[in-house]
């Protein structure tokens, strides 16, 4: 589908900016091949060059960049660079239909072209951004530019779809309804009453017509980038409690020799604490791979670990073994109160029955959930898991510290009333003080038993901390509720032999 009324996203731009000891040169065109302008502003040190370039294309306005979550164009130009910020398609001053992700792969190309052949340039380009702007880069990269020299693809998927938009084939609510908003020059939901308001919405089915909606519900999300093309560096930067934390770990997995990580407990944005390290160790990257100077090579992975410090490691997953866990009970396993044990060995069990009332959807607490629809990052789930819809299994307390890094898997002995249901896991560390803070969450729908993807993470549980797996029917607003059965009641039984695989750095 593509919109010919869709409101341009981002200010047109307001001039030159003085004050500062770089150039700054607004409002520099480019044509694509087929012929539509796309608009960019340049920054670069005082003086002729030639220098080596980075360059972001975004659908948020070229003045803003990516300085949300990076340093100012400014700041890149003062250590040596020629910095490119572009106005993608339709957005901002470019010209022509702003269709999500359908240009960038060869708009990108062009662009990357461009920008080699200006003369501020020394004819070597990398590029940065997250989001939008990071699937923008990993389909400009699998077009193979010639003068492209490395990407640092931030908090995105090469599929718009799963990984993007989705979570393991359920639509991610909240942020698609909070991106479609944005896209459509609409308010998003903003405030404490976010959720409640978009959950009456939704109860009443009175979701707006955004421009993309229907495609994006429908699956119809955009082009997938083909990694196995990609042939330059890439830093993959994962926040442990971002959106695509998932979709950016298979990213890395299939840029594989290519793939660096950078990791932390962020969120989408702002990256906190330790921005000051996203910033250096990206600045590393491209004086590495973009302009050949000298000095420390960058390990394949540096990590900060919840609870933890920073770790350069030589590769991610840090070659962890895998430590499983199961979820065993008498029966009584809803709430936090129950009799629900998470144990290194298997037991047998009674059968846990839990009633859901889809009208009531369990809320989703932390963790991805959008910015613009609830508190995000690691929040105590106390609240969520006295709910007797959520099944929780809780180990005893440690006797060492545990180290997890990579991705988290659980298989659910599930069968329910409904025709389809859901397996909400979260896992999480709960302190002697009884607090609960999330580590990890996946999901997966299906019918019988579903095998459950977590997001990665990398945390160090605490000697005298205890592990606890919660199991919710849904995450609302984070995902879209399984409507399956109607309004009507469901009852949900887990079974013995259902478990959580950790993986575990020893």
């Amino acid at each position: 589908m593509t919109t010919t009324d869709l409101p341009a996203g981002g200010a047109p731009s307001p001039g030159v900016l003085t004050g500062l000891d770089v150039t700054h040169r607004p409002g520099v065109p480019m044509r694509t091949r087929d012929g539509v302008t796309l608009v960019a502003d340049l920054w670069h040190p005082e003086g002729a060059g030639p220098w080596p370039a980075l360059l972001v294309r975004t659908p948020y306005g070229r003045t803003l960049a990516s300085a949300i979550t990076s340093p100012h164009p400014s700041v890149l130009a003062r250590r040596g660079y020629l910095v490119v910020t572009q106005d993608v398609r339709g957005r901002g001053d470019s010209a022509g239909e702003f269709v999500p992700f359908a240009h960038e792969a060869n708009d990108g190309e062009d662009a990357i072209g461009w920008v080699a052949g200006l003369p501020e340039c020394d004819g070597r380009v990398g590029t940065y951004g997250f989001s939008y702007q990071g699937c923008a880069q990993l389909l400009a990269a699998a077009n193979k530019p010639r003068a492209l020299r490395a990407i640092a693809p931030a908090m995105c998927s090469a599929d718009p779809a799963e990984g993007f938009l989705f979570h393991a084939g359920i639509l991610r609510l909240g942020y698609a309804v909070s991106w479609g908003s944005q896209l459509s020059g609409a308010d998003g939901f903003l405030g404490p009453a976010a959720a409640g308001v978009l959950a009456a919405r939704i109860a009443a089915e009175d979701v707006p017509d955004w421009a993309y909606w229907q495609d994006w519900t429908e699956g119809r999300c955009g082009p997938v980038a083909d990694l196995r093309a990609v042939e330059v560096p890439a830093l993959v930067t994962i926040g442990w409690y971002d959106t695509f934390a998932g979709g950016g770990a298979r990213d890395l997995a299939a840029l594989s020799d290519n793939g660096y990580l950078l990791g932390a407990p962020w969120a989408h944005m702002p990256w906190s604490p330790d921005s000051d390290v996203a910033f250096e160790t990206h600045l590393a990257f491209f004086d590495q791979h973009v302009a050949g100077r000298p000095g420390p090579r960058l390990p394949r992975a540096r990590s900060l670990a919840v609870d933890g410090g920073w770790q350069d490691l030589p590769a991610w997953p840090p070659a962890p073994t895998r430590q499983r866990f199961y979820l065993t009970s008498d029966g009584n396993a809803a709430t936090r109160w129950g009799d629900g044990c998470l144990a290194p060995q298997p037991r047998t069990g009674a059968p846990v029955v839990a009633t859901y009332e889809p009208a009531v959807p369990v809320p989703s607490l932390g963790g991805a959930a959008n910015g613009n629809v609830g508190r995000v990052g690691r929040v105590d789930q106390g609240p969520v898991q006295d709910r007797t819809d959520v099944l929780v299994y809780t180990s005893e307390p440690l006797t060492e510290p545990l180290e997890i890094a990579g991705t988290p898997t659980a298989h659910l002995a599930l069968s329910s009333t409904a025709p389809t249901h859901d397996g909400c896991v979260t896992l999480c560390s709960v302190a002697p003080d009884g607090s609960c803070g999330n580590l990890a969450f996946g999901a997966a729908r299906g019918t019988g038993d579903l095998e459950v993807e977590l997001a990665p993470v990398h945390a160090i549980v605490p000697a005298g901390h205890r592990l606890r797996v919660a199991v919710a029917p849904s995450a609302f607003p984070e995902l879209s509720p399984n409507r399956s059965s109607g309004w009507h009641q469901v009852v949900r039984v887990l079974r013995s032999g259902s478990w959580v695989e950790l993986p575990v750095r020893t």
